[in-house]
């Protein structure tokens, strides 16, 4: 129990070093927890994150994938619980330029979520789900999600909870947010095209006038 508690502690000094942006305090804090719990993911995925800020992707990609491989196994395949560390991978590639394997794990997420686990989470890893989906073009799964959690709620709650009340809101958020990128896409597909021989007589027709 002990060592666990200094382990926990030597975690939080680490945590507090990186948001200092002192990274070899946090290296060093986090190796001793490591050493005295190493199979906690919580130490893990502070790791990963620190490899992630000091440009070690390739470290960072192993220990998100240990981390998302622990969570698995504790919750199961596609649990709402594990977007925390996916959408950090996601981040992880978007980060190395690597945008089809970034691309690539948005679908795989979206396509292997336990829906009814998404249902019952919370409105913070919801909100993260919806962020994946809108990323990937599917707006219609991030709808159907969140809506899906909303019924769940008003089943088992009633229409006054506080947990539907927050749903309804995100979802209400979500809906503005995927009308406002639908108008913004028909507006870009009603534009005029860009036409290379306007913009060169418009300049022609400006040196004439200097040249007056």
């Amino acid at each position: 129990m002990l060592v666990n508690d200094l382990a926990n502690k030597a975690f939080q000094a680490a945590r507090e070093a990186m948001a200092q942006g002192d990274y070899e305090m946090a290296r060093a804090a986090l190796r001793w927890a490591r050493r005295a719990d190493s199979g906690n993911p919580l130490y893990i995925h502070a790791e990963a994150m620190l490899a992630q800020h000091t440009g070690g992707y390739h470290e960072a990609d192993r220990l998100y994938r240990r981390v998302a491989d622990l969570a698995e196994r504790a919750f199961g395949a596609g649990h709402i619980r594990n977007i925390a560390v996916s959408a950090r991978m996601i981040g992880l590639y978007e980060e190395m330029g690597s945008s089809r394997q970034a691309d690539e794990l948005r679908n795989r997420i979206i396509d292997g979520l336990d829906r009814d686990s998404a249902a019952d989470g919370s409105v913070h890893a919801l909100t993260r789900v919806a962020e994946i989906c809108l990323q990937a073009g599917r707006a219609s799964d991030a709808l159907a999600i969140h809506e899906a959690a909303l019924t769940r709620r008003r089943q088992a709650f009633g229409d006054s909870h506080h947990r539907v009340n927050e749903c309804l809101i995100a979802l209400t958020r979500l809906r503005a947010r995927v009308r406002g990128l639908a108008e913004t896409a028909a507006a870009r597909e009603d534009a005029p095209a860009f036409t290379p021989e306007i913009v060169w007589r418009r300049e022609e027709r400006a040196d004439t006038a200097l040249s007056a």
